[in-house]
This record gives structure tokens, sequence and C-alpha cells, in this order.
């Protein structure tokens, strides 16, 4: 694994380890069978709180950083996301693709699409949170050597705000 703070080719995927943490309260569930957006807030260079959504970096799988997700479009198109099961408040998200919302590259959590390990997800007071993992999911600018994207990562960057699922537009 990459010793950088970047997304890296070579990243590894989280393994969940241990029972996953208890629901937190008042966490926002969306209908089953239903295609949703993650719509959510992000704190850009500048300071400014942007509104957005989850986007894919990229489409083709046979590229090192198309599995990662930000915040703001890349080279992919907005992600698509449908409950497939739930632990508690703790849902387990299918993407449009077949993988599932996962992340990975311990010890930085990059969120990312994945065939295997599926992590549960909730939304508490507008933000992201895993089902093993205490921190909320944060953006972080990065653009030296992976693509231009504000990156999504778990217990890392600028936490994201007022993030909600909503039906995808897409």
């Amino acid at each position: 694994m990459s010793d950088t703070l970047t997304p890296a080719a070579d990243d590894q995927p989280f393994v969940p380890d241990g029972p996953p943490l208890t629901s937190r309260r008042g966490s926002q569930s969306p209908p089953d069978d239903e295609w949703l957006n993650l719509e959510l807030e992000y704190v850009d260079d500048d300071g400014k709180v942007r509104k957005g959504h989850a986007y894919f970096v990229g489409t083709d799988p046979t590229w090192s950083f198309y599995d990662y997700i930000s915040a703001t479009a890349s080279n992919g198109p907005k992600a698509k996301f449908k409950k497939v099961s739930n632990d508690g408040n703790f849902l387990v998200l299918e993407t449009q693709d077949g993988n599932y919302l996962s992340c990975r590259a311990a010890p930085r959590w990059w969120v990312y699409r994945s065939s295997a390990y599926p992590l549960g997800w909730e939304i508490v007071d507008g933000k992201l949170y895993t089902n093993y993992h205490d921190g909320a999911v944060g953006s972080v600018h990065q653009r030296i050597g992976v693509p231009d994207a504000y990156y999504l990562r778990v217990n890392g960057g600028d936490t994201l705000t007022n993030c909600k699922w909503v039906k995808a537009d897409n």
C-alpha cells in the first residue's frame, strides 16, 4: 500500500474485523427498492460550502481510480445506490453497476465501490457514517497524481454536511 495521503493504485480494501458499531439515533432510512442519489454539502478550497452529490471518479474498471467516490463530477457519472439490506439503521447499499458502497486504504479509508466487503451506512444529523468507524465521512481535494476531485474519506477531511438520500434523477 502506498504511504501517500492520496488515493493510490495499490490501496487495499477495508476488511471488517469484529462486530459492527450499533446504530446512532435518528438516522434517515430510505425506502426499499428505490434508486437513490446521495445529496451532500462539502467545503471547497476557498472555504465555501458547496452543494453536490456522490459521483464515481471514473467508469473504466481497468483504470486504477475508477472505483473511488467523490463529491464532485470528475470522470464518472453521479452514483446511484439501492438499499439491499440493513442492520438496525445501517444500510448495505448496492451501486448501479452491481458493486457495494465500501471503503478502502486503511488507515485513510477512502470511500469506493467494491464487489466485496460491503459496509453499513447511515445518515445522522446530516452526516454520513459507516458501521465500523466512529468518524463521519468528509471530503479531501486531491489533484496531484490522481484525477482532480473532492474524494470522500471516512474519518478525514472536511466533514460532509446536509447529507440525505434523494430519489435518483439519473
